[in-house]
């Protein structure tokens, strides 16, 4: 993607966009704000001060709120997050890339598939994660997470 910011600069956080940019036109407050997003004072609050990332929710309200697209709040937050990640190189560290040859041998190896929809226990309480068969004919996800309802 080609942008015309530095991009060893950091990006401008939505919050600050907000705090320096749409309040002061709105002349409005906090207060204000937060009781027109339908939130709590010190959620806004943590977004303007930058100690609180843009969730999609939040993305959403702001969308409806200010009639701009979510996905623009959405993009400025993605810029940020994966601009935290690059400083950091020891963060993926660990991660090396499939090659060819290495998803080649995992197919021709000795161990049965997975089998389809079997269940496996999640990390987190009331998630079962299904894995599915690489021999599958329909592109599915590798994993997909179910949320059982009454989990805690």
């Amino acid at each position: 993607m080609h942008t015309l910011r530095h991009t060893r600069r950091k990006p401008t956080h939505p919050g600050a966009i907000l705090r320096e940019d749409v309040l002061p036109a709105l002349d409005m407050t906090q207060g204000e704000f937060a009781r027109r997003l339908g939130v709590s004072r010190l959620t806004v609050s943590d977004l303007l001060h930058e100690k609180r990332a843009l969730s999609a929710e939040m993305a959403a309200r702001l969308g409806k709120l200010l009639d701009t697209t979510p996905e623009s709040w959405l993009a400025m937050q993605t810029a940020l997050d994966l601009w935290a990640v690059a400083q950091d190189t020891n963060r993926l560290a660990g991660v090396e890339p499939i090659r060819p040859e290495d998803a080649a041998l995992r197919l021709d190896s000795s161990q049965p598939p997975v089998a389809p929809l079997e269940s496996r226990p999640g990390r987190h309480p009331g998630v079962t994660v299904l894995r599915y068969s690489p021999n599958t004919t329909r592109r599915r996800p590798a994993t997909k997470r179910i949320h059982r309802k009454g989990a805690a």
